[in-house]
């Protein structure tokens, strides 16, 4: 294939890859090239799928290719242990075949992965908690979470315990108070959430 003058695509943070309706590639520009770790001529006429790493192919191929039948585009992302990348291949029809975009995402999974390792922290903490906790809703003050001090305080199964609603705990004295409370925090949409201990609540921001 003779190189294409790509020009301000060269600069685009998108590698670029363009195929034939055979899916033999016909040009690529240079970023695409380094994710792939290849030159324009090892890769010219070559099928996309036997140039990428074969278990890229055998985990997406069959899904990519039911995509752009149906909806004419799909993607997905690769962690390349090797390299320590995280990448996304879009794949797009056009007039001429199909077109691949690939782009490092490392960065935006990085920080999926510290809100799920936070969201796994807070749990541990939870849970741990000695004393009797739960977390409710608090537009419904339904209960979705119970730690385990609170289902060994109240001996009932967790199961059974996030059937039920806050009031369900409180006398009407302390219903009255939560319910004033929320209403004074959702005034200013600060709380979605709350946690609570028997007899006390503590309003969470999320």
């Amino acid at each position: 294939m003779n190189a294409r003058d790509w020009g301000p695509l060269d600069l685009t943070s998108d590698g670029i890859v363009l195929m034939d309706a055979s899916q033999a590639i016909t040009d690529a520009n240079a970023l695409a090239l380094a994710f792939l770790q290849s030159t324009r001529s090892a890769v010219a006429g070559r099928n996309f799928w036997h140039i990428v790493p074969e278990n890229i192919t055998e985990a997406h191929h069959g899904a990519t290719e039911q995509a752009l039948a149906n909806a004419g585009q799909h993607s997905f992302v690769v962690h390349q242990k090797f390299a320590g990348s995280w990448i996304e291949y879009t794949f797009r029809r056009h007039a001429a075949g199909y077109v691949v975009n690939l782009r490092d995402v490392g960065a935006a999974q990085k920080h999926q992965q510290a809100l799920a390792n936070s969201e796994r922290y807070n749990q541990i903490i939870f849970e741990a908690n000695p004393n009797a906790m739960w977390v409710f809703d608090a537009v419904s003050l339904r209960i979705f979470a119970a730690n385990q001090a609170a289902v060994s305080f109240y001996r009932m199964p967790r199961a059974n315990f996030v059937t039920l609603g806050v009031e369900s705990w409180f006398p009407d004295v302390d219903a009255s108070a939560l319910r004033d409370s929320l209403q004074s925090k959702m005034a200013s949409r600060a709380v979605r959430r709350g946690v609570v201990r028997p007899g006390k609540m503590v309003g969470q921001v999320v």
